[in-house]
């Protein structure tokens, strides 16, 4: 049995591993999602990832755009666009880095 935040378990999430890719003659992008469910002993957690594998015009963003950390409860307020957390109503807002919401 762990101990306080030890992590017991983890899997990765439904559609984790899924990828989008973009491109034309002049440009091509690519990006990968990921998420994990990890359970520790005193909470569980969702962590979803993007994470750019590909961009012909801008190389600097090549690696991962953002780590989003939530309590696995929160996970749909993620995806939630009246919580402005990866949406505002339907836009996408263009988050890097980091981010653990304040929503608690």
């Amino acid at each position: 049995m762990g101990q306080d935040g030890s992590i017991i378990s983890y899997e990765e999430g439904n559609g984790s591993g899924s990828s989008m890719e973009s491109s034309d003659s002049t440009y091509k992008i690519k990006f990968l999602y990921t998420c994990y469910y990890i359970s520790t002993a005193n909470e569980d957690y969702f962590i979803d990832i993007k994470t750019y594998t590909d961009d012909t015009q801008n190389a600097d963003l090549i690696g991962v755009k953002y780590l989003i950390i939530v309590k696995a409860d929160d996970m749909m307020k993620i995806y939630d666009g009246d919580e402005k957390i990866l949406f505002d109503g339907t836009d996408e807002i263009d988050r890097y880095g980091v981010f653990i919401p304040d929503i608690y």
